[in-house]
Parts: C-alpha cells; structure tokens; sequence
C-alpha cells in the first residue's frame, strides 16, 4: 500500500509542477505579443514634433538597437494638444516622453512610473532680448511675459514664487512657444527651451539673454522616459529592453552628432515643423549641456532630486502635502525578474505548493543575489560619480566645501583651504574656529557668508568676497546651498581675481578717454546728471564750463595729427593740474574739454578758467618737436540761470556752448559767461 500511495503523491506532484510550468509558458507567450518579423511592437508618444531633443530614440531604430533587443518600435510624435500621459495611461503608447508634468500626474493618483532621465536637467528658461533691461526675474515686474499655464510651466513659476513675485505684478500672455512675438517687440520676454527658441534669435544676429529656473534653485530633470504600471509590472524585460537600447542610442548620437542630424533630416522632419540642419546642430550643442553625457550615466536618476520637484509642486499647491513617491521610480533589478509578472507569481504559488520550501529557498536565494548585485552596481554608481565631481572640480578649479549646520562641523578640501590662505592639505574644523585661526587669513569673509545663509534661511546664495591671504589681495566667488533636510549645506569656492581685474579694466576704459585719461563724454553726463539732481534737492552752486582750443586745425594741418595729440595730452595735464580735486574734467570730443565746477557760482569759475587762460597762453607745448602756443575759448553755465523743470544735462551743456560761441566770434583766447 505505501509504494502506490508513494507512487500517486509524485505522479500528483509530478503533474502539478507540469501543469504549473504549462501555465508559465502559456502566461509568458500571452504576455509577449509578436509580429511575423519575431520583434514586439511597442510605441513610444513624443511630447512635441520631431527634434535634436529626441535624437537617441531616432538613433536607436535606425541603427537597429531596438531590433537586437527584440522591439518594433513606433515613434509618434508630438505637439499642440497631444499630451503623452493621457496617450500612456489609456494604452496608446507603452511609453512617453514627460518630466514634471509625469511627477504631477503620479501625485494626483495616475499609475504611472518613471523609468530614466535622459536630460540631467531641465531646458526650461525665460528668453529675453539683449536690449530689453531684464537681467533678472524682478526685471519682469510690470513687463508682458509670454509663458504657459502652471501645470506646463512649472519652473518658471517655481522661480518666480522663490523669488516673492506674483503673477499679477506683470503682464501674462498665454505661451505659443514661438518667439515672434518677441522678434515683433510685443512682449518683453518669453517662456522657453534653451535649445530650441534662441537660435532664431541667434540665426537673425538678436542678442539674446536666458534666465534658468536652476540659477534660482529650481533644479528640474528635463526630458525622461515614462511608462504606465500595468507595461512595467506585465512586460519587465521588454522595459529593461526599451531603456537599454534607448540609452545606446543617445549615447551613439552625441559621438556622431553629424549622422543623427541626417537621420532626422533624412526621415523625421515633419513639415511644417521642420529644422534646418543649422538649427538641429544648435539643438544637439546645447542639449549636451544638460543631458552632460560624459560626466553622468545616462538615464540615471536621484530620488532626492524628484522629491525636490514634488515639494516644489507642493508648494505651487498643485499637489498636496502628504504625497509618497514609493513605486514611482523604476527600480530595474526588480523588475526585471520574472518574478514581477503575475502570471508567473501564480504559477510559482502552484508550484510552490507542490514542492515546499525549496522553491521558497530559491526565491530567497534569488532574492539575496539580485539585493547584492544591485548595491554592487550602486556602489560602482557611487565611485564612478565621486570620480567625475573630482575630475570636474580639478578641471575647473574650484575648491569645495560642506558644512553640517548642527555639529557646526565644516570640511575643506585642499583647494578651498589654499584659497581661505591655508596650507595645501584638506581641513576639518568648527565653523566657529575658523575665524580665531591665525593660519587661515582669509577666513572671516568666508564664515561671515556661511552666517549669513544660516540667519536668512536661504536655500541657494552666491557670494563674492575679497580675501586678504597673507598680504595677497582676491576675490573668491562662494556658491552653496542647502543638499538636504537634515541641516546639511555644500558649496564650491572660486578664485575669480582675474576676472574682477579684468572687469576693472573694462569699467575703466567705458569711464575714460584713450588719448588723455581723462574721463570720457558718456561718463561726465552720469556725473553731471547726478549731480544736477542733488543741486535740485539741496540748492548749492553748479557750474558747467566748455573749452576748444583755438585753431587747433592748423596744428593738425602744419605738423600732423601725431603733433596734434601731443598738444590735446599736455592740455589735458594743465587742466588737471588747474582744477580742484572734487570739479569734474573731461574731453567733450575732439579737441574740446568739459569741466563741471562744483560749490561754484559763474564769478568763482570765471576766475579759475581765467587763471587757466594765463597759464596755458604762456605755456609753450611740445608737439613732436615742435615749440608751439596755444589758446583756447570757453563758455560757462551756472544751474540757477534754468527753471528748475528745464535744468537737465542737454540744457546746461546747450547753455555752455552757446556762450563758448560767443567767445569764438568775439576773437578767442577769452571765457564767456553771459
């Protein structure tokens, strides 16, 4: 009786295991729909027409990526009223292209599941004319702003919320997302990807300007592959698939840009929304400045940074507060096992049944294996991006910092140390110290930064501080911000003295004339336009004086215009030397001077351009060699002659050169004032 009994229990056990396997094979072949080529077909919804922007997923059909993987795939594009998460979720297309607008989604309940970043950061940005005066987001106040809604334009009301503008405080247009508008001057500024809108600006010689919602820290991933739940928990391997051979494919079209441009010109150039080869060779320039190709995976993504999104999100109050982002990243050494599908959970649960706590063992087993081969994948993530920060700050020469706001606890590293004036080792110590270290000369400017972030709560500042390190005098630019919640803040310094040099240089060559040093016409209108505001509020006596030389075309005429500008710069000496520090002189144009006299009324300026008329028509000029005289007329202005509605720059000068008219006719060498 126990051998039949023995015999029956395996020949159940037997067919049950059978039967199991059967249903596996028959679940799995259902769930992989195939066409006569032996590929899956699958479709992927762009979010706009066909661009540089896309470029990886035209590469990988073309190239036949797709096909080594198994998947026929259709690339649908995009435009006005196609919303790829509505095509997604009703099973128009197995995966879509979205980034903020899919996070929104998911937090208002829709299944959906990202499943990598292509574009590290996002395209979005407000494009403005050179011309236009806007500089920063506070420009826009009061200007008309062209931008979408704020579910589509997140960023940019992200950036103005941070900054305490509110929509109300400008003039709103609803976004075409073509810059016409701007081209045409009909709007200040407008809502737009970094990629695309400035080249026609760019192609017609515009200067432009770009506000990023990351200078403000709003730092949003851009372009990203999309899915549903039901395609990533039915279809594991056919989404490892899909991410794979896309990711091949972004990366073969940034090492050859050249062909993927004539792969879309050749067959994605959807007419009328077609690019010039001009513009997709922009597009291709630019779209590697945020998908950074070479410095960070691709595809890879941050829990930290959509979380970041999310709160902004909360903040905008599209979403609620209480939201969970759990099974809204894709985690690929989950679902790539069969385990996902579940189908094959009820076949294993069969066949679990029949053979007991071996297969429990296995799936455990499998289990730890999958768990140790993802932390060694994440750590080799980790080491590979450790590497590159490294590279990149080395590259750029830059020093990092990182403070722990509740220890007080701040590390350096040796190139932040050298530049606080240290030695060239790394350096951990109390914030608090720093200040007190004898070693460490440039430190106060560097802590009294820190302080102050901590004091005004911010989440990002920029800061340029002049150091004084061991009696060498730079500037060092501080940039940081707050990486977490738990009262973390880190930061790169920068030495930017040559830049400050040169940015002195410049500012003094916009101040001064080449020829004589003295300031230049643009310049003296500045101070004088200042000054005449000042005399309006406080009443003290303002005189404007006009100067030519007397027939100093016969100069240039007999002995050259080198002679000539030797008189013009000895003249100029003389007249510094006449004048009282606090008068302003410069040369009006030519061989003419302008001087404004301050604490001055016509009878005081008369006698000091009186004593400067005796000193130069004794004085005898150098000119190349030759030993000339020289003269010179003039004309003075005082403010009190004009009503106070007609005293302006223009008019006071306009006053001047009459009276030096008068001089001239009435013979030269003399001084006007009425």
């Amino acid at each position: 009786m126990t051998v039949p009994r023995c015999r029956r229990f395996f020949l159940t056990l037997s067919g049950l295991a059978a039967w199991a396997v059967l249903c596996l094979c028959t679940t799995l072949l259902q769930a992989q729909p195939v066409r006569a080529s032996g590929l899956q077909p699958v479709t992927l919804q762009l979010h706009w027409t066909h661009e540089f922007e896309f470029a990886g997923f035209y590469v990988a059909k073309e190239k036949g990526f797709y096909a080594e993987r198994g998947l026929d795939v259709t690339i649908i594009p995009g435009g006005p009223g196609i919303v790829p998460v509505q095509e997604v979720l009703r099973g128009n297309a197995q995966y879509g292209i979205g980034a903020a607008e899919v996070l929104l989604a998911r937090l208002r309940g829709a299944p959906l599941v990202m499943l990598a970043a292509v574009f590290q950061h996002s395209a979005s940005c407000i494009l403005t004319r050179a011309d236009s005066g806007i500089y920063t987001p506070q420009d826009l106040v009061g200007r008309v702003f062209e931008m979408g809604r704020l579910e589509s334009d997140a960023e940019t009301y992200a950036m103005l919320h941070n900054e305490g503008i509110d929509i109300s405080q400008l003039t709103h247009v609803d976004s075409t997302f073509n810059p016409q508008l701007l081209l045409d001057g009909k709007v200040d500024a407008i809502s737009a990807y970094s990629f695309s809108q400035p080249f026609f600006l760019r192609e017609r010689g515009i200067p432009y300007r770009l506000i990023r919602p990351i200078q403000y820290g709003i730092d949003f991933y851009g372009n990203s592959i999309f899915s549903s739940e039901n395609e990533v928990r039915r279809h594991p391997e056919r989404t490892e698939a899909f991410i794979e051979a896309s990711m091949k494919g972004w990366a073969y079209a940034f090492d050859h840009v050249d062909e993927a441009v004539d792969i879309i010109l050749n067959k994605y150039s959807d007419h009328p929304f077609a690019h010039s080869r001009e513009h997709l060779l922009f597009e291709a320039e630019e779209s590697r400045k945020l998908v950074m190709p070479h410095l960070v995976d691709l595809g890879h993504m941050n829990p930290g940074r959509w979380k970041h999104m999310a709160d902004t999100l909360v903040q905008l109050g599209l979403a609620d507060a209480d939201y969970t982002l759990k099974g809204f990243l894709h985690d690929p050494d989950l679902s790539s096992s069969l385990l996902a599908h579940w189908g094959v959970r009820a076949g294993i649960g069969i066949l679990a049944g029949a053979v007991g706590l071996c297969l429990v063992l296995l799936r455990f087993n499998r289990r730890l294996t999958a768990e140790i081969a993802s932390r060694r994948k994440a750590e080799e993530r980790t080491l590979r991006s450790e590497q590159r920060l490294s590279l990149a700050l080395w590259a750029g020469n830059l020093g990092w910092w990182d403070w722990d706001l509740k220890s007080d606890h701040v590390s350096l590293d040796r190139t932040a140390h050298t530049m606080l004036g240290g030695s060239d080792t790394p350096l951990q110590t109390a914030l608090g110290s720093m200040a007190g270290n004898r070693s460490l000369t440039g430190a106060m400017p560097f802590v009294h930064t820190l302080r102050n972030m901590q004091q005004n709560d911010t989440r990002t500042f920029e800061e340029e501080m002049q150091l004084d390190t061991g009696g060498k005098k730079r500037w060092v630019l501080c940039r940081g911000q707050m990486i977490n919640s738990s009262g973390r803040a880190a930061g790169v310094l920068m030495d930017i003295s040559k830049l400050k040099s040169y940015q002195q240089e410049l500012e003094q060559m916009t101040m001064t004339d080449y020829l004589t040093g003295l300031f230049n016409r643009r310049h003296f209108f500045r101070q004088l336009e200042t000054h005449l505001e000042q005399y309006k509020r406080r009443q003290y006596n303002l005189c404007v004086a006009l100067l030519d030389l007397d027939h100093f075309k016969r100069i240039n005429d007999t002995y050259g215009h080198m002679a000539g500008d030797s008189v013009i710069r000895e003249f100029a000496l003389l007249l510094k030397e006449s004048l009282r520090p606090y008068d302003v002189v410069a040369r009006f144009g030519g061989e003419e001077f302008i001087i404004l006299l301050l604490d001055s009324g016509r009878e005081e300026a008369l006698g000091i351009l009186d004593r400067l008329l005796k000193k130069v028509s004794g004085h005898t000029f150098d000119a190349e060699g030759h030993h000339l005289r020289v003269t010179f007329s003039g004309g003075i202005a005082e403010a009190d002659e004009l009503p106070a509605s007609e005293l302006t720059p223009k008019r006071i000068v306009a006053a001047a050169d009459q009276r030096l008219y008068l001089a001239k006719t009435a013979g030269r060498n003399t001084i006007r004032i009425r």
